[in-house]
C-alpha cells in the first residue's frame, strides 16, 4: 500500500488555498476512495508494470479484471487506449540508457535542511533526466475527467522541486506534463516548462510559508474548488455557513425563475452553487455510508441501482457462437467485429494511419459544451448571433 504524507503533493492545491483543513482533516480517514479514485489507480497500475517490464503493454492486459480498494474493473479498449498514451509519451522521452525513475518516491525535507514540521513527501509517477538537453521530465497521469492544467500546478510543481531535492539532479530546464487521456485537450497531453531556479523560489517563497500557516491553530478555512477533495468537507463549517448565508440573502422565500435573473445574478449564483455543491455532495455521501452500516437517517433510505447485464466469461460467450453458429438464431449479429482504438491502430500500421488522418477518416470532434468558471484553461467559444445562424423568416 502507497504510504501517504498528511501534507503532500496531491493535496498541496487545497492546503495552500485553505490551511485551515490541514488541521481540519487531522484524524479523519483520509484513505477513503470513489470508484473514481479507484479506477485511476488501475490505470496507474497497469501503465506502472508497463514502463518497468514487469508485464506487457497495456494492450496485452484487455478483458483482466484488476482490483482496487473493494473495486473490481474490467481492463477496457478506452483503458487500454489511454495507458498506451502515457507509456508511449513517457517512453518518447526516456530513450534506452538515460535514466528514468517509475512511482519515484521524493521528498521535500531538504526544503528546510532536513527538519520540515512535519513529513512532507510524496511519489511521482514518472521521472526522467536528458543531460545532453539538461532537462528534467516530469510525467503526471491523472485518468479522471476533470482537466487539470499543469501551469504552476501545486502538485506537479512539488514533485518537481521533491525530485530536485531528493535525486542530486540540477538541470537548467523542468518540462511538466499532464497526460489525461480522458480530460478535454485534443492530444491528451498538457506541458509546461520551469526552470529549476524558478522551482527553489516557489519552494521557498510559497511552499514554506503556506506550510508554516497550516501548524498554526487560527488557520483560516477558505472554500473553492478545491474543497471537492478535502476528507472533511461533509463537516466542514465553512462550507456549512457558506450555504446558510447563500439560502438567506441570495434568495427571496421562493427563487426567481431563472430566465427573470440578471448575468450577474446567474454569475453569483453558480459561482457559490459549485462551492455549495462539494458540501451537499459530501452530506449525502456520509448519509449514505451511515445508512449502509445500519444508522436510521430521518427521511432518506438506500435502495438498489438498476440492474445491469452482463456477460460472466464473454470470451466463452463468443467461443459458443463461432464454434457452434448452427444453435444460434443469428450468429453474425452476435459476433461484432470491430476496428482498434485509433491508438491501437497508429501503433501497429503507422503509415495507413497517417493517410487516415490526411484523408479525414479519423477525427476527435466534441460532443457538445459544458459551462465551467472563468478559472478553467480552456479557452471560451465565440457566442454566435441570432441572424448569423439563421436565413430570412
Amino acid at each position: 500500500m502507497t504510504e501517504h504524507a498528511s501534507i503532500g503533493p496531491s493535496s498541496l492545491h487545497r492546503l495552500l488555498a485553505c490551511p485551515g483543513s490541514h488541521n481540519l482533516s487531522k484524524g479523519k480517514d483520509q484513505g477513503k476512495t470513489s470508484i473514481h479514485a479507484a479506477e485511476g489507480t488501475v490505470a496507474h497500475e497497469i501503465c506502472e508494470e508497463a514502463l518497468r517490464g514487469e508485464k506487457g503493454l497495456p494492450e496485452t492486459r484487455l478483458g483482466e479484471t484488476l482490483s482496487a480498494d473493494g473495486f473490481d474493473f474490467v481492463v477496457s479498449d478506452e483503458m487500454v487506449e489511454g495507458c498506451n498514451l502515457y507509456v508511449d509519451h513517457c517512453a518518447l522521452l526516456s530513450p534506452p540508457g538515460q535514466t528514468s525513475w517509475v512511482e519515484e518516491r521524493v521528498d521535500l525535507a531538504g526544503l528546510w535542511d532536513g527538519n520540515p514540521p512535519e513529513p512532507i513527501f510524496g511519489t511521482a509517477d514518472f521521472i526522467t533526466y536528458d543531460p545532453d538537453e539538461d532537462v528534467m521530465s516530469i510525467c503526471d497521469l491523472k485518468y479522471g475527467r476533470k482537466d487539470v492544467d499543469p501551469t504552476e500546478n501545486p502538485q506537479a510543481m512539488a514533485y518537481a522541486l521533491g525530485a530536485l531535492l531528493s535525486l542530486g539532479l540540477s538541470p537548467l530546464h523542468i518540462d511538466i506534463y499532464i497526460i489525461q487521456p480522458r480530460g478535454q485537450s485534443h492530444s491528451g497531453v498538457k506541458h509546461w516548462r520551469t526552470t529549476a531556479l524558478d522551482l527553489m523560489v516557489w519552494g521557498n517563497e510559497v511552499l514554506k510559508p503556506g506550510v508554516a500557516e497550516m501548524q498554526k491553530a487560527s488557520a483560516g478555512l477558505t472554500p473553492g474548488d478545491h474543497c471537492l477533495f478535502c476528507p472533511s468537507k461533509s463537516g466542514c463549517p465553512a462550507l456549512r455557513d457558506l450555504s446558510k448565508s447563500v439560502s438567506k440573502t441570495q434568495f427571496s422565500a421562493v427563487p426567481p425563475p431563472a430566465g427573470d435573473m440578471t448575468d450577474q445574478e446567474l454569475s453569483d449564483v453558480l459561482q457559490k452553487a459549485e462551492v455549495i455543491n462539494v458540501w451537499i455532495n459530501a452530506v449525502r455521501a456520509e448519509a449514505s455510508h451511515r445508512l449502509d452500516r445500519g444508522a436510521k437517517v430521518p427521511g432518506f433510505k438506500l435502495v438498489p441501482k438498476r440492474a445491469m447485464r452482463k456477460f460472466v466469461n464473454p470470451e466463452w460467450v463468443r467461443g459458443e457462437v463461432l464454434n457452434h453458429p448452427e444453435q444460434f438464431a443469428d450468429p453474425e449479429k452476435l459476433i461484432k467485429k470491430t476496428v482498434v482504438t485509433p491508438t491501437q491502430f497508429q501503433k501497429i500500421d503507422p503509415g495507413n494511419y497517417e493517410k487516415l488522418m490526411e484523408s479525414g477518416e479519423i477525427s476527435a470532434v466534441s460532443s457538445g459544451t459544458t459551462l465551467v468558471s472563468d478559472f478553467d484553461p480552456r479557452g471560451a467559444l465565440v457566442a454566435q448571433e441570432a441572424k448569423s445562424q439563421f436565413g430570412k423568416v
